[in-house]
């Protein structure tokens, strides 16, 4: 490939690693996109580390030549999808609205309050799992053991939302007591962080007082000043109390997908909802 001088690891490496702390420093914090440097980056390091182990020099030489055209194919690829900085490409993000949110811990609203899981909420969370009315719309399996609880509870207060490809649980709880009523969820696409998927559940002691709209909407405000586009969500059409949620947050009925899921040993029907973060700012949700 001609690259002249670059043809032992000890001159090849420090290249590449420069070419690899520019894009680090400047990449844009898309969750895929770092997760497809850091793949390539650990196996520039076993080649780096064949070539430096490899005694044939004429192996040496093409190899290391190989590895540069890697490193500047990565940088290229940044460029051309505009995760570097100032580039104008669609995978530009901002103030890194679009990564995961470390620093969350709540979202108060009038009577509700959206926020991480406590250790506390285990035994109101278990205790409302095996409810047959709660999951009866619900791909999970009942009974719900208090040790599965415990495991979801834990993994929750470590896990952050805004994880593309990953659900986020968040608690909905009474914001005059702390009691726990219900939880909402959030995914982002792996493929597209920008648009979100969200559901949620709330107790059946708790329900037809306007908890789940108000939490919802929080939910949706939030997920749209992270930078969100379009959030969707889906539930059975025999769920009409959820679809009205739905409904009242304006949410458009973009599609009727027919027997479209399999649970509990049968085919279920599937409405799709959708709201643009355009439609939110005009007042429409």
């Amino acid at each position: 490939m001609g690259y002249i001088g670059f043809g032992e690891p000890e001159i090849v490496e420090p290249v590449i690693r420069r070419m690899l702390d520019s894009v680090h420093a400047k990449v844009r914090e898309d969750g895929g996109w770092v997760a497809a440097f850091a793949g390539l980056d650990l196996e520039l390091g076993h080649l780096l580390t064949a070539a430096r182990d490899s005694a044939d020099a004429p192996t040496r030489k093409p190899m290391c030549a190989f590895l540069i055209e890697l490193a500047r194919g990565l940088l290229s690829a940044a460029l051309a999808s505009g995760t570097l900085a100032g580039a104008p490409g669609p995978a530009v993000r901002r103030k890194g609205r679009l990564m995961p949110d470390v620093s969350f811990t709540g979202l108060p609203g009038r009577r509700v309050l959206v926020r991480r899981f406590r250790p506390q909420d285990v035994a109101e969370f278990v205790a409302c799992r095996p409810d047959a009315e709660v999951a009866r719309y619900q791909s999970r399996d009942t009974p719900y053991p208090p040790e599965q609880g415990e495991r979801f509870v834990a993994q929750m207060m470590t896990a952050h939302p805004g994880t593309p490809g990953e659900w986020f649980q968040f608690a909905v709880a009474l914001r005059a007591s702390g009691q726990l009523i219900g939880d909402c969820a959030a995914m982002p696409r792996a493929a597209d962080p920008r648009q979100c998927e969200m559901g949620f559940t709330i107790a059946p002691r708790y329900q037809g007082r306007g908890y789940a709209t108000e939490a919802v909407r929080l939910l949706a405000g939030y997920l749209f000043a992270r930078g969100k586009h379009r959030i969707t969500a889906c539930c059975d059409p025999r769920n009409a109390a959820s679809a009205a949620v739905l409904e009242r947050l304006a949410m458009r009925r973009e599609g009727h997908l027919r027997q479209s899921s399999r649970a509990k040993g049968e085919w279920t029907d599937d409405l799709i909802y959708a709201l643009l973060r355009e439609e939110r700012q005009t007042g429409r949700g």
